[in-house]
C-alpha cells in the first residue's frame, strides 16, 4: 500500500518532531537544574536501578573529553554538531519523505542534536540527569536528546538494514521486456 499523503505534510511532521524532542529537552533539563541538588547530587527514582543525579558534563557523549579544556571542547563539539545537524539535514531533504523509519531516525537525531548544542553554546556545557545503574555498574548520565539521538540512530539502522518489501520494489528499474 502506498503512502498518499503529500511531501509537505511528511515534511511538516518530521520538523514537528525535532522541535518536540527539542522542547522536551530544553525543559527537562532546566527542570533538572532547579529541581536537583547540586551537581552530583542524587533523588533515587528505582532503588538499585534509576536517579536522577545532575551532571554538567563539559564532554562529548559519555563524558569523552571532559578532562580536556573546556573552552576548546565546547568549540570543536559545536562545530562538529552543526556539520553533523547540516548532513541530517541534507539527508532528510534528499531521502524519499515517505521512508517513516529513515525519516523518524533522522527527525529524532536533528532535534536531540540541537538540543544538546544549544546547551553547549548557552551553558558551556550539557545537562545530563538521567542515572541508570545496577550495583557497581553505572551506564554514564544523560538526556532526552542523547536518547532521542540513540532512538534515532537505532531507527537508521533498522531501516538500512530490514527496508520494506514495497520500498526495495519502488526502488528497482522496470522489469525488461527480455525477462
Amino acid at each position: 500500500m502506498k503512502n498518499r499523503w503529500p511531501v509537505r505534510t511528511h515534511r511538516f511532521i518530521h520538523a514537528l518532531v525535532a522541535a518536540t524532542i527539542l522542547a522536551l529537552d530544553v525543559w527537562t533539563k532546566e527542570l533538572a537544574e532547579v529541581a536537583l541538588p547540586a551537581a552530583g547530587g542524587s533523588r533515587g527514582l528505582i532503588d538499585g536501578f534509576l536517579s536522577l543525579t545532575l551532571v554538567h558534563n563539559t564532554g562529548a557523549a559519555f563524558g569523552l573529553f571532559a578532562s580536556s579544556d573546556p573552552r576548546s571542547t565546547t568549540r570543536i563539539l559545536n562545530l562538529v554538531a552543526v556539520v553533523a545537524l547540516g548532513i541530517v539535514a541534507y539527508y532528510s531533504f534528499r531521502a524519499p519523505a515517505g521512508r517513516f523509519r529513515l525519516q523518524a531516525g533522522l527527525s529524532l537525531i536533528f532535534g536531540g542534536a540541537l538540543g544538546n548544542l544549544l546547551d553547549r553554546a548557552l551553558r558551556g556545557y550539557v545537562v545530563d540527569f538521567v542515572e541508570v545503574y545496577y550495583r557497581t555498574f553505572h551506564w554514564p548520565n544523560f538526556n532526552v536528546a542523547d536518547s532521542a539521538i540513540t532512538v534515532g540512530v537505532t531507527l537508521l539502522m533498522i531501516d538500512s538494514f530490514f527496508g520494506t518489501f514495497d520500498e526495495s520494489r519502488e526502488n528497482d528499474p522496470a522489469p525488461s521486456a527480455h525477462s
